[in-house]
């Protein structure tokens, strides 16, 4: 658990220095040219999904299925020259295939050398997860949290010299992604380089292969559902209306870093450790309402305050109306998040197949919102849909999940959440003040959510508990301060 909980916390340091680039990019980039960015860093995460080939998923598969020095050794090198190979090819792919990305992205050739360069960080960062993923399968938290948080610093020290003092435009956080996945490459390699050799076992080779395919079949479906948006908006609207809509999709994932990936990491372990208790059934369904209420409390804060998070960290007032997508985008999010709970039977049965089924379904529906109504609405109209779609996904997994094993909600206490989340929004929404007034406003109005929540959604049991936690940790405090001044 330890060892969960570090790489959990490297996990989130590392994607809140990358969510520290946003004020630069809305600094230095122009909401045109942060749409181009945004399009060429897809193009290259889509590519890099498919190249790897499935190895590090494979890896993690079968790591664990012999004890021995030799097994484990053979396993990582299998992943590994696997990976070396899909990384050759994509980075050929890039050079060969630049031009016509670029045209089809921006209308213009001039990105190739963007798109040349984003393929080969691409690809470091496909070698960058499995060295990652050895040291966390090797139980190497410290290495793993240097070396990550190592590569983010750089990357972002990277990014502010060429946006801020050589005004590189786009090449700059590009660069800074190249930049960041090699230093987290060497320093991986400090510690991993005696595990690695070229040697290939034919018949490992052929069963990685056989596992990861279907793999990456999913992730390609998972990330043209979360991406499929900003190619409609372009084909739609324009470059611009997709970097507005990017920035604020990009501070509605922050509940990502902020909540879903640590509870991920985290439930992922224990739901498998506590599985065969007889309180499991009571358990998860308390976990449900529990991720729900600090869910929708994060998602509440930084949806009333996203236009005054973006006036005080950006640079450029065009990029201000992307506000209007935060909520959608992270309520979108949140939803996503039941995944992990939720789909406990398909998991425990490996009926992994039903991922893949609902996912494209899902795919399918978002592009035919996106397509129907992105032409009358705009940019916002695939917030809508983003919502619409991952709560149609984690509906009908919940439903297929069920049928392996049932998992009870209590539905009243979760919806009622919602209702009241959504109410909440469009009352602030609607108010006709400047906007210090509805700062003001907006402060009282959380407040105010967070003592109804807890007088009326808690029990009183539950309020019990809460209180005899703050009396716990008030207490150790109060311990620590007597025992500091004794000393």
């Amino acid at each position: 658990m330890n060892h969960t909980v570090i790489y959990g916390i490297g996990s989130a340091i590392q994607s809140l220095i990358n969510f520290a680039f946003l004020p630069l990019f809305t600094k230095f980039l122009t909401t045109e040219e942060f749409g181009i960015y945004s399009l060429v860093l897809l193009i290259g995460t889509f590519a890099g999904a498919f190249f790897f080939f499935g190895a590090s998923s494979a890896l993690s598969r079968f790591y664990f299925d012999d004890d021995t020095i030799q097994y484990k050794k053979n396993a990582i090198a299998t992943a590994f020259n696997i990976t070396i190979f899909g990384v050759i090819c994509q980075i050929v792919l890039g050079f060969v295939f630049a031009t016509q990305l670029s045209i089809l992205l921006t209308n213009k050739p001039i990105y190739s050398r963007h798109i040349i360069l984003m393929f080969v960080a691409s690809s470091l960062g496909i070698i960058q997860n499995l060295l990652l993923l050895i040291l966390r399968l090797e139980k190497k938290s410290r290495s793993f949290i240097l070396a990550t948080i190592s590569g983010a610093s750089i990357s972002l020290l990277v990014i502010v010299y060429f946006l801020a003092y050589k005004n590189q435009g786009i090449y700059a956080p590009i660069l800074g992604l190249l930049s960041g996945n090699a230093v987290t490459i060497l320093f991986c390699l400090l510690f991993v380089t005696s595990k690695l050799h070229f040697s290939i076992n034919i018949s490992a080779f052929k069963t990685y292969i056989a596992f990861g395919i279907p793999t990456v079949l999913n992730g390609l479906a998972y990330y043209l559902l979360d991406w499929l948006d900003r190619f409609m908006i372009k084909a739609f609207g324009s470059l611009s209306d997709v970097g507005i809509y990017s920035m604020g999709y990009k501070i509605g994932m922050v509940i990502y870093i902020l909540f879903i990936t640590p509870f991920a990491m985290i439930w992922s372990t224990m739901r498998m450790q506590y599985a065969k208790q007889s309180n499991y059934d009571q358990m998860t369904t308390k976990v449900v309402s529990y991720f729900t209420l600090v869910g929708i409390t994060i998602t509440l804060l930084l949806s009333l305050f996203a236009k005054e998070i973006l006036i005080l960290f950006s640079g450029n007032n065009a990029y201000l109306v992307s506000y209007k997508v935060v909520p959608w985008v992270m309520m979108a999010c949140l939803i996503n998040g039941y995944g992990n709970i939720l789909d406990y039977g398909i998991y425990r049965e490996k009926k992994i197949h039903y991922y893949y089924i609902i996912l494209i379904v899902s795919c399918v529906i978002n592009a035919i919102l996106n397509y129907l109504f992105i032409p009358k609405l705009g940019y916002i109209a695939a917030a809508y849909a983003t919502f619409i779609t991952y709560l149609f996904y984690i509906i009908v997994l919940y439903i297929v999940s069920n049928k392996y094993y049932n998992i009870k909600v209590e539905w009243a206490r979760v919806l009622s959440l919602y209702v009241f989340a959504f109410g909440l929004l469009f009352l602030a929404s609607t108010f006709p003040f400047n906007d210090f007034i509805c700062f003001i406003l907006k402060i009282i109005l959380f407040i105010s959510a967070i003592i109804v929540t807890f007088l009326r959604w808690l029990t009183a049991q539950e309020r019990k508990l809460v209180f005899d936690t703050l009396n716990k940790m008030k207490g150790k405090l109060f311990t620590n301060k007597i025992y500091k001044s004794a000393e």
